[in-house]
């Protein structure tokens, strides 16, 4: 991944603001390399295409959830951590603890979280939040969550779409949340 790893140098920061200054973002930069790998995946003759899972943690679970909206060869998606509503965190000022990764210009002049993860009906979704979360505070969590009910409502497809969510946890894999993730594949493979 772009600024981790063994591509730490140039930083977020820098690499960040040099994408930017040419008319990209890191977060597309990201998404695209992650698109690729699911080409590769789809490609691979032992890989199933019918279960391409995209699952991830933080930042990786933003990841997952606009990969899956992005590339309806995915299955299903699991992310931990990452659920919010950005217009609530910016009226709040809770916003500036993600990092520059997530900053795509205009964003929010069409979508909100819950349309991206929309995208992702009627296919399965998990989305685990710990409501002590700094980056999911309560609020941004239940207008996200709402809005994507509606969503998943509207595709008839309700029975797809579940959440775990531990009032008294913050930004940390729950082994409530080990124990959701893996009724979840079960159910699903």
């Amino acid at each position: 991944m772009p600024t981790f790893g063994s591509r730490q140098i140039p930083n977020e920061s820098s690499l960040s603001k040099s994408l930017s200054w040419n008319g990209k973002n890191l977060f597309g930069k990201m998404i695209s390399e992650l698109l690729l790998g699911v080409n590769f995946l789809y490609e691979h003759k032992s890989i199933n295409k019918k279960k391409i899972i995209t699952f991830g943690f933080s930042m990786g679970a933003t990841h997952s959830y606009w990969v899956a909206a992005l590339d309806r060869r995915i299955t299903a998606s699991i992310h931990l951590c990452s659920f919010a509503d950005l217009r609530n965190l910016i009226k709040k000022k809770t916003h500036d603890g993600h990092g520059h990764y997530m900053t795509v210009p205009g964003l929010l002049e069409k979508f909100s979280t819950a349309k991206i993860a929309g995208l992702i009906a009627p296919r399965n979704q998990l989305i685990c939040v710990g409501l002590k979360d700094k980056f999911t505070d309560f609020k941004s969590f239940y207008i996200s969550k709402n809005e994507l009910e509606t969503i998943y409502r509207k595709n008839k497809s309700e029975a797809n779409l579940e959440f775990c969510v531990e009032r008294k946890s913050g930004h940390i894999e729950t082994l409530k949340f080990r124990k959701k993730v893996d009724n979840f594949l079960n159910k699903i493979l």
